[in-house]
């Protein structure tokens, strides 16, 4: 199961992050035990609830949804400095609505 799969619906579609409506932890004593999930599917339009365990989602949360070669590449940039952000500030000073058309369309 991928970072984005939570739970199946009725109608068999992986649920997503993209889906869920609302998610709470129910605690037993101070520590919590299980998260609970209302999502909407995107395919049939259902509204369900899931209890899932706690430490399976606090797994789901913490796997990368990037390739292994990605994130050892990633993790060997180290922290963005403060040239970067500048450099960022200034190219994103020239994105127009052109860029934008053309970012989303792909």
């Amino acid at each position: 199961m991928s970072m984005d799969t939570i739970v199946q619906c009725v109608c068999g579609h992986q649920i997503g992050l993209n889906e869920l409506l609302a998610h709470g932890f129910v605690m037993v004593g101070e520590k919590p035990a299980h998260v609970y999930l209302k999502y909407r599917c995107a395919v049939c339009g259902h509204e369900g609830v899931e209890l899932i365990d706690y430490d399976k989602w606090n797994a789901m949360m913490k796997e990368p949804d990037l390739p292994v070669e990605e994130v050892n590449a990633l993790a060997g940039l180290g922290p963005i400095d403060a040239g970067e952000m500048l450099e960022f500030t200034e190219e994103l000073a020239q994105v127009t609505a052109d860029h934008f058309i053309e970012l989303y369309s792909i």
